[in-house]
C-alpha cells in the first residue's frame, strides 16, 4: 500500500514539471543606421508558459535576438566588415558625402576650380584657354580675324585686351568704335554733364552711375527710388533705400534670384552648403539636419553622433546599460534572468 502512494505521489511530480516556453517573436525594431557597416536591429518576445522549480529555465538569449541591418555604401563605396571604403571623391560613413577638392589648395587649379559630384574641374578667367596641364594660358584676340572686334587697334594685354583709335579720332563708349573727334570736348552742351560724358554713335552722351537717371532738360543725373518706384524689387524681402542704388535685405535663408531683384529661398540641401552630415531638409527659409535612429544631431546642429540611451531618465534597463553605436544592450547581474513579462531581471 505504501509503495502504491509513492508511486501516484512521484508520477504526480513529474506530470506537474513544465520547462519554460517563450512567446511568439515581437516585430523587429527600426534599423540603427539608415546606411554603412554598423546598423543593427532587434526584436523581443516575452515569457508564453511559466518554468516551474524543476523545469527548464529560459535564458536571456531566448528573449532577445538582434541582427544586421541596411549594410550598404553609396556611391559605389565597398562594404567592409565595420566601415565603408569609398571611391576617390566621396566620404562618410555611408560615403555619401561628395569631397569638395576645390576647397583644399583650389583643387590644384591655376585659376578656377569647380567642383563635380565626385570630382572637379579646373577652368580659366575670360581671356585664357587650359592646356593639357591644366595651365591656362593668355589668349592673343588682337591675332583673330575680327581684329578683337576693334574697329582699328588692337592691343593685347594678359588675359584681355583693349581697342584704341588713331588721333584725332577717339574711342566711343562700346569700347570698339572710333568716332571722328571728342565731342565730349568740343561741343558746347558737354560741359554741362554732372557725372560723366562719353561717346556713343558719333555724338557725346552723358552717364550716370547705377541708381541714377539722366534728366535731358536739367542735365542731371536724379537718384531713384527703387522701393517706391518699382513694386517687384526686394519682393519677398526688405527693401533699403539710400543715395544710389537701393539694397535689398533678405534674411537667412533667402537670398536674391538671378536677376537680383526678388528674395526667394535657399535650397541649402542642394546648393551642398548645409553641412549634414546624414539627412538634409529643407524649409523656407531655412533647413533642418537630421539623424538615423540611434543617433542625435550633435551641438553643432550639423553632425550626427551616437546617442547614449543609456543616459535616458529613466533607463531603459533594470540593471546594467551598455550603449552600442546605435543602439544599447542590457545585462543582468550573476544568476539573474532578464524577464520579458515584467521587463525586468528577476532570479
Amino acid at each position: 500500500m505504501l509503495s502504491l502512494l509513492l508511486s501516484l505521489i512521484f508520477l504526480q511530480s513529474v506530470s506537474a514539471k513544465q520547462d519554460c516556453i517563450p512567446d511568439q517573436w515581437e516585430d523587429w525594431s527600426s534599423c540603427s543606421q539608415s546606411c554603412g557597416a554598423t546598423g543593427t536591429r532587434q526584436r523581443n518576445r516575452k515569457i508564453a508558459i511559466l518554468p516551474t522549480v524543476d523545469g527548464v529555465q529560459c535564458s536571456s538569449l531566448d528573449f532577445l535576438e538582434i541582427e544586421g541591418c541596411n549594410k550598404m555604401c553609396y556611391n559605389g563605396g565597398a562594404l567592409l566588415s565595420t566601415s565603408c571604403q569609398c571611391l576617390q571623391g566621396f566620404t562618410g560613413s555611408c560615403c555619401e558625402l561628395d569631397v569638395d577638392e576645390c576647397a583644399n589648395a583650389n583643387g590644384g587649379c591655376q585659376q578656377q576650380c569647380t567642383n563635380e559630384v565626385g570630382s572637379f574641374k579646373c577652368d580659366c578667367f575670360e581671356g585664357f584657354v587650359i592646356n593639357e596641364m591644366n595651365i591656362c594660358k593668355d589668349i592673343d584676340e588682337c591675332t583673330d580675324q575680327n581684329n578683337g572686334g576693334c574697329e582699328s587697334l588692337c592691343m593685347n594685354y594678359y588675359g584681355s585686351h583693349a581697342c584704341g583709335c588713331l588721333p584725332p579720332k577717339i574711342l566711343e563708349m562700346d569700347g570698339r568704335t572710333c568716332a571722328s573727334e571728342n565731342h565730349c570736348a568740343t561741343h558746347p552742351e558737354a560741359v554741362n554733364c554732372t557725372h560723366g560724358c562719353v561717346i556713343h554713335n558719333n555724338q557725346f552722351k552723358c552717364e550716370c552711375p547705377e541708381g541714377y537717371r539722366f534728366d535731358e532738360k536739367t542735365f542731371q543725373c536724379n537718384d531713384i527710388d527703387e522701393c517706391q518706384s518699382d513694386p517687384m524689387f526686394c519682393a519677398g524681402g526688405t527693401c533699403i533705400s539710400g543715395t544710389g542704388k537701393a539694397l535689398c535685405e533678405c534674411g537667412i535663408g533667402r537670398g536674391l534670384d538671378s536677376d537680383g531683384v526678388q528674395c526667394i529661398d535657399v535650397n541649402e540641401c542642394k546648393a551642398g552648403i548645409s553641412q549634414c552630415s546624414h539627412t538634409c531638409v529643407n524649409r523656407n527659409a531655412g533647413h533642418v539636419c537630421l539623424c538615423p535612429a540611434g543617433m542625435i544631431v550633435g551641438k553643432d546642429h550639423k553632425t550626427c553622433e551616437d546617442e547614449n540611451e543609456c543616459l535616458r531618465e529613466p533607463s531603459p534597463c533594470s540593471h546594467s546599460c551598455k550603449d552600442l553605436e546605435g543602439s544599447y544592450a542590457c545585462s543582468c547581474p550573476l544568476n539573474w534572468n532578464w524577464s520579458m513579462t515584467i521587463g525586468l531581471a528577476v532570479k
